[in-house]
Formats: C-alpha cells, sequence, structure tokens
C-alpha cells in the first residue's frame, strides 16, 4: 500500500522517457485519482502541471508521478509494523 498523495507532500514528475525524474510538491489531490504538481525544473523554475496519474507500482513513466524510494520503503516498514 502506498502512502495517500496529500498537498505538500514531495513526490518525483519523469516529465518523459528521455529525461530524469524531477522534484515535485503536491498542490491539489483531485477527483479520480489525480493531483496537480508543482514541479522544479532542474534550474529551479517552477512549473505547474495538473491532473498528473500516479505511476503504477511506483515505477517511473512520462507523464506521472510517484513516490520516492524513502517514503516508499518508510511505509512498507508502517505496514510491517502493524
Amino acid at each position: 500500500m502506498s502512502p495517500n498523495a496529500t498537498v505538500g507532500r514531495n513526490v518525483y514528475f519523469q516529465e518523459s522517457a528521455d529525461t530524469e525524474q524531477l522534484a515535485a510538491i503536491v498542490t491539489a489531490v483531485n477527483t479520480g485519482e489525480t493531483i496537480n504538481l508543482c514541479v522544479f525544473q532542474r534550474d529551479g523554475t517552477p512549473v505547474p502541471v495538473q491532473s498528473v496519474p500516479h505511476a503504477e507500482d511506483d515505477i517511473p513513466k512520462p507523464g506521472h508521478w510517484n513516490w520516492m524510494p524513502f517514503q516508499v520503503k518508510q511505509q512498507a516498514k508502517e505496514e510491517s509494523a502493524k
């Protein structure tokens, strides 16, 4: 189970198949399982991106967001402690 996306959380955004993941902050959680992001380009320029779907199994996919690896590990740790 993945953590819940909430406003203010940091995530990764994959712009295209030939670019590295970019840092992003969740700015809104939409209905229909998408979120809005403020994506930071490599030079630090913020770019709004809307209605972004989650990458299945947190595997980077162009046009999708995913959790950072430490967030996935932390969630798994918390789930196993229950």
